[in-house]
């Protein structure tokens, strides 16, 4: 486990302890190199609900979002609607999604009647969160913010070697240890 988080499948998750808005939980994760978890599978939703256990009456922000008419998940994959074959998985409560200004996805606390489930509230609640990455990587500090950065990837900067030179250098994430 570094930093919170800890592997599972092909991922890494993380469950965020504060209470904070969809769109700050969403900045934190992309912040270390994830996103709000996207749920694709029983399995998956089992293993998100284990992570709550610490707090079995605390529900947390997932990445579901209503953009426009379309549930998506803030990964970019698609996110089924209730009672939709398409988008793939789906634990949606009773009678959700439902309309209005209610625009993002909750799972549901296990002492919920229905443990585990989704349900749409406005962005602006404050809840717990579950981030979800690739696993791998490292993390650089660059100007005073960490950065998670993957595994796989080159990255390009500038580099002053003198006062009167700059540098355009690689970092190849791969050839450095974590």
């Amino acid at each position: 486990q570094r930093g919170g988080w800890a592997r599972w499948a092909d991922h890494e998750y993380k469950l965020a302890r504060t209470k904070d808005t969809w769109a700050q939980h969403q900045a934190a994760a992309e912040s270390e190199g994830g996103h709000l978890a996207s749920v694709t599978s029983a399995a998956e939703q089992a293993h998100v609900l284990s992570l709550m256990q610490v707090k079995t009456d605390e529900h947390v922000w997932v990445g579901g979002r209503l953009d426009g008419i379309a549930w998506t998940w803030s990964d970019g994959s698609p996110a089924p609607a209730h009672g939709s074959v398409a988008g793939g998985y789906q634990a949606w409560n009773g009678g959700e999604p439902s309309a209005g200004s209610e625009d993002r996805m909750i799972m549901h606390s296990a002492n919920h009647p229905a443990p585990g489930s989704w349900n749409d509230v406005a962005g602006s609640s404050t809840f717990w969160a579950v981030y979800k990455r690739a696993p791998g990587g490292l993390t650089l500090t660059v100007g005073g913010s960490a950065q998670h950065v993957a595994a796989d990837a080159t990255y390009f900067g500038l580099h002053r070697a003198s006062p009167s030179r700059t540098q355009l250098v690689a970092l190849d994430a791969a050839d450095v240890a974590t």
